[in-house]
């Protein structure tokens, strides 16, 4: 066999590949929750975490070759609901194979270094063993036949201070100044590695804007949600394709949607509702979402309906109580609610007219935005609606009121739930069946150029997310996550970071005619100031270099616009 000239190096965790939840603390908090599989109190969990990670630290003292099965034989941990302590080894590596996601731009180094004809090795100090990691790096489409796995807790050397380094070139016989060396680590991927003449090169596995900002909230009491959802925007990010539309998903749609959607189920939960109805078209990724967290729910049931307020106009009264009886909305002893995005409170007062004229049970709506959208002020019933966001014209700056149709009616609206389903127009009787009759001309939404494509994306990415969101264990944190996913759109509607902004370059306002945002040269954006746009603060920022974009940051957070 040919001996290689070069060696290509890479460590493994948070180089190759990210856990889902972040941060090494945040998967042990997961974990806890894991190795209990019942419900204990925080304080358990916390005692379990400090005595498994204890452990660990106190066998490397004294052995570098302290492996996971090592620390769980030395673990003096003991609760009467820890029913099996020799199976928690086996948990641990069940998990990690659950978060563990694959980092493409070094699978691309990866295999590009494989093409010049380097040696390939993985180098991790971890006590997990090559066994248990090469079939991961396998899978993922990093490790092939004859590559090297070099891992501490077999080698007894690690990285830091350089032994385990030494050892490998030892056994590989090719002198350092041959090696070129990947990893994030500042201490032994770079410095330890440099300092034996290795061609040392840091791998930084960033976050974006907003998960950045989200991370940073450590320093607060309540910042275990921000932590483990800046993870897994992280990790969904450097393992997904890249495209225009990817950050703003993962950093400014999933996080609010799952977070809403799981407390509504919570909610309806405790209120005894039965079945959930999820409107077409604008909760189709809600009623996605609630499908995959309703193994958490199991008594309720999820349905999705073809309701429009133009067919609740347009449409034969009785032939709309007949499609909900058909469809199990309209019942006299289930109790029942729709889900939605945005009301003005008009198509459930329009509901529970029919049904109490018809002596049927009322429903109950979800709405995570109340909008007086003609400023005729509804007279609504309080009892029928659960709005997570109020707001009425009144209560808007005028000069920002533009802006807030904007945001509602492209973003909240068409950009959060976007969907190619046409728009229903009315019930009608079809044979044995009551069923939509879609208006295929319809031109009520914002238009997004390649909506199949990007609407594919969307949901794809979405239900990548809620998985995490579920295996994470986020879920138990939805109403501080769904505070700070508020309070993240709110910083971007007032002043939107330039790296979310080429989704809505494809994206048209339906009330103004014009692209929410447009791409133009710096001597058009002086002439129009961004007024050929429906946002031309959006358009001004995406298109301004970088030291006038913080130049205006500077400014306008001195203003309070919300």
């Amino acid at each position: 066999m040919h001996k290689p000239k070069q060696i290509s190096s890479f460590d493994i965790f948070d180089t190759c590949f990210v856990r889902a939840c972040g941060t090494p603390e945040n998967f042990f908090d997961v974990l806890a929750f894991r190795v209990f599989n019942c419900d204990v109190d925080a304080y358990t969990r916390n005692a379990f975490i400090i005595a498994r990670r204890k452990t660990e630290r106190e066998l490397y003292k004294e052995d570098p070759h302290t492996d996971i099965y090592n620390i769980y034989n030395n673990l003096t941990f003991e609760h009467p609901q820890l029913f099996d302590k020799d199976k928690l080894p086996e948990i641990e590596m069940q998990l990690e194979k659950e978060m563990i996601r694959p980092v493409l731009l070094t699978r691309d180094k990866v295999n590009k270094a494989r093409a010049k004809g380097h040696l390939i090795v993985f180098i991790s100090d971890m006590y997990l063993h090559s066994d248990f990691l090469i079939p991961l790096l396998a899978q993922y489409g990093f490790y092939k036949q004859n590559d090297k796995v070099y891992i501490s807790a077999e080698m007894g050397a690690c990285k830091y201070g350089g032994g385990l380094y030494k050892l490998i070139q030892n056994d590989l016989g090719i002198p350092f100044k041959k090696w070129t060396h990947y990893g994030d680590n500042n201490g032994c991927d770079y410095d330890a590695a440099r300092e034996l003449g290795i061609n040392a090169k840091r791998v930084v596995l960033g976050y974006q804007p907003y998960p950045q900002k989200w991370n940073d909230e450590e320093c607060s009491l309540y910042y275990k949600h921000a932590s483990i959802a800046a993870g897994i925007s992280r990790a969904i990010y450097h393992s997904e394709p890249d495209n225009a539309h990817k950050n703003f998903i993962l950093d400014l749609i999933a996080p609010f949607s799952c977070s809403y959607v799981y407390r509504v189920m919570k909610d309806a939960n405790e209120r005894g509702i039965n079945r959930l109805f999820f409107c077409a078209r604008d909760a189709h990724h809600l009623y996605n979402i609630a499908t995959q967290l309703s193994s958490l729910f199991p008594h309720i049931e999820l349905h999705y309906i073809q309701i429009s307020r133009d067919a609740l106009l347009k449409s034969n009264q009785q032939d709309l109580i007949i499609y909900f009886i058909q469809e199990g909305l309209a019942s006299k002893n289930i109790n029942t609610a729709i889900v939605d995005s945005t009301t003005s409170g008009k198509t459930t007062m329009l509901i529970n007219d029919l049904l109490k004229n018809n002596e049927f049970n009322t429903i109950f709506s979800y709405y995570y935005l109340y909008w007086d959208d003609d400023g005729r002020n509804i007279l609504i019933d309080p009892s029928y609606f659960k709005f997570e966001i109020q707001q009425s014209r009144a209560l808007l700056n005028k000069q920002y009121y533009s802006l807030f149709k904007l945001v509602n009616n492209c973003i909240f609206e068409s950009f959060f739930s976007l969907n190619t389903e046409s728009h229903t127009e009315s019930i009608i009787k079809q044979g044995e069946k009551y069923v939509p009759k879609y208006d295929q001309g319809n031109c009520e939404d914002s238009f997004v150029y390649e909506a199949d494509k990007w609407m594919k994306i969307h949901d794809e990415l979405i239900a990548k997310y809620t998985n995490n969101f579920i295996i994470t264990k986020l879920y138990l944190y939805s109403d501080n996550l769904f505070e700070t996913a508020l309070k993240t759109l709110l910083s971007f509607f007032r002043f939107p970071e330039k790296e979310y902004l080429p989704a809505l370059l494809s994206f048209k306002a339906f009330f103004s005619d014009k692209p929410v945002i447009k791409e133009c040269s710096t001597v058009h954006l002086l002439l129009h100031r961004g007024k050929d746009s429906a946002w031309p603060l959006a358009t001004i920022i995406y298109n301004l270099p970088h030291i006038f974009r913080s130049l205006m940051m500077t400014k306008f957070r001195k203003k309070n616009i919300y």
